[in-house]
C-alpha cells in the first residue's frame, strides 16, 4: 500500500507540473498578444496622425505651402516622440529640381519651365514634393513613418 501511495504522489507532482507549464505559456502568449495588441494600436494612430496631416495639406491653399508648412511641426495626438513628449509631424519640401530624392520618383520639371534647370522653385513651383516624418515611441524603441506626396496645381 506504501508504494502505491507513493506512485500517485509522483503522479500528483507530474501532473501538477505538467499543467502549471500550460498555465505558464498560456500567460506568457497572452502577455505577447497584449504587447502586439498593443504595438498595432499605436500604428493605427500613427496612420491616421499622417492621414490627417497629408488632408491637411492637401486643403491648403497650394501657392503657399511652401511658405506656410516648409520645416513645420504637425501634431500627432495620442501618441508619444521617443524623448517623452508628444510626438509630431516633420514636414520637408523639396524645391531643388536638380537634386530630388529618389523616393519621389522620376519627377521633372517642378516650376513649369521645360526642363531641370532650377535649384530653388519655392517661389513659382507647380508641383511640389513632400516628405511627412513620424517618430513615436513604442514598448521597443523607437518607429518611424514616412509618406511622401507630391500635390500639384
Amino acid at each position: 500500500m506504501k508504494r502505491d501511495s507513493g506512485a500517485l504522489m509522483i503522479e500528483l507532482v507530474i501532473a501538477l507540473s505538467v499543467i502549471a507549464v500550460g498555465v505558464l505559456a498560456f500567460v506568457s502568449s497572452f502577455s505577447a498578444n497584449l504587447r502586439a495588441n498593443n504595438v498595432s494600436s499605436r500604428q493605427d494612430v500613427a496612420m491616421a496622425a499622417l492621414e490627417n496631416a497629408t488632408e491637411a495639406l492637401r486643403n491648403s491653399d497650394f501657392g503657399e505651402l511652401y511658405n506656410d508648412f516648409d520645416g513645420a511641426a504637425l501634431e500627432a495626438p495620442g501618441l508619444e516622440d521617443p524623448y517623452g513628449g508628444t510626438a509630431s509631424i516633420g514636414v520637408e519640401c523639396f524645391v531643388d529640381e536638380l537634386n530630388l530624392p529618389a523616393e519621389f520618383g522620376p519627377l521633372q520639371d517642378l516650376d513649369g519651365s521645360g526642363g531641370l534647370e532650377s535649384n530653388d522653385v519655392s517661389t513659382g513651383y507647380q508641383l511640389l514634393p513632400i516628405r511627412l516624418t513620424l517618430d513615436y515611441a513604442v514598448s521597443y524603441g523607437t518607429e518611424t513613418r514616412q509618406v511622401f506626396m507630391v500635390l500639384g496645381l
